[in-house]
């Protein structure tokens, strides 16, 4: 990095104390930028179709940023490889985990704003849950397939969907178990 860079090595380590810190800032400014086009393509979706069932816009929004989210990782290998391996460590676990807050709660505020019934709950935050479902799903694509393709996306959609239903019929509840 220093030699690609032109910074002395020296210079690099006051910023960055380990690589990994090096590799997490890589990794955050690859997720801002996936997050500026998610947050654009959610906008779009609410505008395009002021007048729609919450259910509709589910659809629509799931479809936009799962399209969105691979051709992103698509385009780029490093942002791929980085973001979608995972952190690397519990601090930069939980960096990640305020990006994708954000990005739950930017989609929440804007199905608000449209006044939209609200039946995705906050506690636990679902949306940045069906976030990292969906993530899974194209992280299987990019390792076993090198990319993320047309039928990972369909499952990934799949997954969203379903996930969303279940939260609108609040159905597949877990049975209760007695404590032995």
């Amino acid at each position: 990095v220093a030699n690609a860079s032109g910074v002395p090595r020296a210079s690099i380590y006051q910023f960055f104390p380990t690589k990994y810190d090096l590799l997490r800032h890589i990794a955050l400014q690859h997720l801002h930028e996936l997050i500026d086009q998610l947050k654009t393509v959610g906008l779009k979706v609410i505008l395009d179709h002021p007048d729609e069932e919450i259910s509709t816009y589910g659809r629509l929004i799931a479809a936009s940023m799962i399209k969105t989210t691979a051709h992103f990782y698509n385009q780029s290998d490093v942002a791929s490889m980085l973001i979608l391996s995972g952190p690397l460590t519990p601090q930069a676990y939980l960096e990640y985990q305020v990006e994708l807050q954000k990005v739950s709660s930017g989609i929440r505020n804007a199905l608000n704003t449209i006044q939209v019934d609200d039946y995705v709950p906050q506690n636990p935050d679902t949306l940045t849950i069906l976030i990292e479902l969906v993530f899974t799903c194209m992280k299987h694509g990019y390792y076993t397939e090198n990319y993320i393709s047309e039928a990972i996306c369909q499952e990934a959609y799949r997954i969203a969907i379903s996930y969303l239903t279940a939260l609108k019929n609040d159905s597949f509840k877990m049975p209760k178990f007695e404590n032995t």
